[in-house]
């Protein structure tokens, strides 16, 4: 068995925050991921509503808390109980890189 669980606006596209599945016969994430494709259309962010939402289609893959590199994980072989989280494009930041201007600041109590 594989646990997959799902993050934010996912859980909406696969009604759920997680479940369990049947490890593949070919052990590979690349399965496991066709498999949830298939049963939750848009899961991997081909969908639109992903894209209008975030302004990116590009859904996070990790097994074990670990993020798989865009292209790695396909052939990845699963073990038992492992566990595979989809998380979906996350929006803003920038890639400048600057200085932060952190200045103390007290709030009152009543």
């Amino acid at each position: 068995m594989v646990k997959v669980k799902f993050s934010g606006t996912l859980r909406q596209i696969a009604g759920r925050a997680e479940m369990t599945m049947e490890l593949p016969a070919s052990r590979r994430l690349g399965e496991v991921l066709q498999t949830l494709a298939a049963v939750y259309p848009g899961i991997l962010g081909d969908s639109t509503d992903l894209q209008w939402r975030h302004g990116s289609s590009h859904v996070v893959v990790a097994v074990n808390g670990r993020v798989i590199e865009e292209g790695n994980g396909e052939a990845m072989l699963l073990a038992d109980n492992d566990e595979v989280s989809l998380v979906p494009p996350l929006g803003g930041g920038s890639e400048k890189q600057g200085k932060v201007n952190v200045q103390p600041h007290t709030f009152p109590c009543e």
